[in-house]
């Protein structure tokens, strides 16, 4: 992970209505534009 990435809660619902977890690494440059990334310890 660099200085540009950050991990990332992403939760998914599959076509039988179950929700899935997954903490997975994005890149800012991923977000959409005026998107807020909020830095928490």
């Amino acid at each position: 992970m660099n200085a540009h990435s950050f991990q990332a809660l992403v939760v998914t619902e599959d076509n039988n209505n179950q929700f899935k977890q997954a903490i997975v690494t994005r890149n800012v440059a991923d977000l959409p534009d005026n998107d807020l990334l909020i830095d928490v310890h």
